[in-house]
C-alpha cells in the first residue's frame, strides 16, 4: 500500500512539472530553436563594386526647333521670319531633326546690302556684305564667315525643287549673329553683328597645338575623325581641375602622359581645319575624353564606356 502511494505521488509530481517546463523554454529568448528548424546557410554578402565618378557638362537649354516630321518624299515648310517679315521665297525644310533654310534669301532679307557672286577654288558662291564674307559650297561640311570655320553635319545641300542651297539655320544665324527663335508661326531671325574674324577669335598659339596634335594622332583619319580628337583635348580643357585635367590647352597638351612628341608634328592642312572647326564650336564627340585605336586595350577602354567610333578610332568617356 505505502509503495503504491509513493508511486501515485511521483506521477503527479511530473505531471505538474511539464507545463512550467515548456512554458519556461517558449518565453526565453535565448532558448535554441529545435534542431528540425535550423535555417540553411546563407551566401556570404559581396560588397558592391566601385562606381566611376563622371563628369557631367553644364546642360544649356538649346532652342527648341519643330517637331513636325513630313510623310517620306514630302518636303517640310516652315514660314521664315526676318526682322519680322515674313521672307516669301525663304525655302525651309526639316530633316532629321535640323532645319535648313536657303542661304540666298535669309542673307539678303537679314542685309539687304549684301551681293553674292560665283567662284572657284575655296567656294562656289560669296556673300558679301556690310561686316562679312560668306563662303559656302554645296555638300560641303562647313561654312566660313570672316575666316570663321562652322561645322555643317552631313554639308551643305541644295533644295529637291529648285536647287536653292540650303544650310542648317542655326550655323547660318551664328555667322551672321543673327537671333533664332521658333513659335507656332515658324522660323524667327532678328539682325545682329556677324562674327569676328578668325585673327581676333583663334589663340594662335592653341590653334598651333592642337593643329599638330590632330595632325599627330590623327593624321591619317577622315575630317570628322581629325575633328574628333581636337574635341576630345577641348572636353578635356572644359571639365578642367575638376576631373582631373589642366585648364587649358597647352596644359592638356603637356599633361604627362598624354600627348608625348605629338606637338613635334607639322600639321597639314586639313589638321588646321580641323582644330578651328573644334574650335568654333563643331561638336562630333560629346562627353568623350579618351581615344585609342579601335580594339586596342588601355585604361579607358577597360574603365569608361565607348561612345563613338570613326575611322580607326575609338572614342570613350
Amino acid at each position: 500500500m505505502k509503495k503504491r502511494l509513493l508511486s501515485l505521488i511521483l506521477s503527479l509530481v511530473t505531471v505538474a512539472s511539464y507545463p512550467l517546463a515548456a512554458w519556461s523554454q517558449e518565453a526565453d529568448p535565448q532558448a535554441a530553436p529545435p534542431a528540425a528548424e535550423t535555417s540553411a546557410p546563407q551566401p556570404e554578402e559581396t560588397a558592391p563594386e566601385a562606381v566611376q565618378e563622371t563628369v557631367q557638362e553644364p546642360v544649356q537649354e538649346p532652342v527648341q526647333e519643330p517637331v513636325q516630321e513630313a510623310a517620306p518624299g514630302v518636303v517640310n515648310q516652315f514660314p521664315i521670319f526676318v526682322n519680322g517679315q515674313e521672307v516669301p521665297d525663304a525655302h525651309s525644310i526639316l530633316d532629321a531633326g535640323v532645319t535648313y533654310v536657303s542661304v540666298t534669301s535669309v542673307v539678303q532679307a537679314l542685309c539687304p546690302e549684301a551681293v553674292s557672286s560665283w567662284a572657284g577654288g575655296d567656294a562656289d558662291v560669296v556673300y558679301t556684305g556690310p561686316g562679312f564674307t560668306l563662303l559656302t559650297r554645296y555638300g560641303r561640311p562647313y561654312l566660313v564667315c570672316n575666316d570663321r570655320y562652322l561645322y555643317v553635319a552631313g554639308g551643305l545641300r541644295v533644295h529637291p525643287q529648285d536647287s536653292a542651297l540650303l544650310a542648317p539655320v542655326r550655323v547660318l544665324a551664328k555667322a551672321l549673329g543673327a537671333e533664332l527663335t521658333w513659335d507656332a508661326q515658324g522660323v524667327h531671325l532678328t539682325s545682329g553683328q556677324p562674327l569676328a574674324p578668325g585673327d581676333a577669335f583663334y589663340n594662335a598659339g592653341d590653334l598651333d597645338l592642337l593643329a599638330r596634335v590632330v595632325q599627330h594622332e590623327g593624321g591619317t583619319q577622315p575630317l570628322l575623325g581629325k575633328i574628333a580628337v581636337a574635341q576630345v583635348i577641348l572636353n578635356r580643357v572644359k571639365a578642367g581641375s575638376r576631373a582631373g585635367f589642366a585648364d587649358s590647352v597647352s596644359g592638356v597638351i603637356y599633361q604627362p602622359g598624354q600627348f608625348s612628341g605629338a606637338t613635334n608634328a607639322t600639321p597639314k592642312a586639313e589638321a588646321i581645319l580641323a582644330a578651328k572647326l573644334a574650335m568654333d564650336g563643331a561638336d562630333v564627340v560629346p562627353g568623350a575624353y579618351w581615344f585609342n585605336g579601335v580594339g586596342k586595350s588601355f585604361w579607358a577602354s577597360r574603365n569608361k564606356s565607348l561612345l563613338f567610333t570613326i575611322g580607326s578610332h575609338a572614342f570613350y568617356g
